[in-house]
């Protein structure tokens, strides 16, 4: 469970979500369609209300080798300098799918 994994990132739980997210970058690297390597994932996005929990960030950076963020789901929505939602920014990291599918469809 996350809860597990944020909980104690030394343990088990912990490991086994890190090798698995390796698992698909090293997918990634080597079947990849583009032959010329240009396209290459230099950040990950965490999202839902996990990824804001201390120490997250740097255990999977430190473990991947790549960067890490917290995501912004009101990125391509619209500006936050505009217009700021009634909703912690913790909060709407849960809202991640639900907000990139209603993008599609702007």
């Amino acid at each position: 469970a996350s809860q597990d994994v944020v909980s104690d990132m030394s343990g088990s739980e912990a490991q086994a979500l890190k090798e698995q997210i390796n698992k698909l970058l090293v997918y990634w690297f080597t079947n990849k369609s583009d032959p010329t390597g240009e396209r290459k994932i230099e950040v990950a996005i965490l999202s839902g209300s996990l990824a804001t929990t201390s120490g997250l960030v740097d255990f999977l950076e430190k473990g991947l080798r790549i960067s890490v963020v917290v995501g912004d789901v009101w990125q391509n929505a619209f500006s936050i300098d505009e217009h700021i939602p009634p909703i912690e920014h913790k909060k709407s990291l849960d809202y991640v799918t639900a907000i990139g599918l209603a993008l599609l469809n702007k």
